[in-house]
């Protein structure tokens, strides 16, 4: 049975992919008033 991925499974992969790019990133400047 091809069911859709579980929901717990597919955000567990995204946070791991966001947390990936996010060491590639260099450090987000800080926030502007505008």
């Amino acid at each position: 049975m091809a069911a859709k991925p579980d929901l717990a499974d597919v955000l567990a992969r995204f946070d791991s992919l966001l947390q990936r790019i996010e060491g590639l990133l260099p450090p987000a400047p800080p926030p502007t008033d505008w």
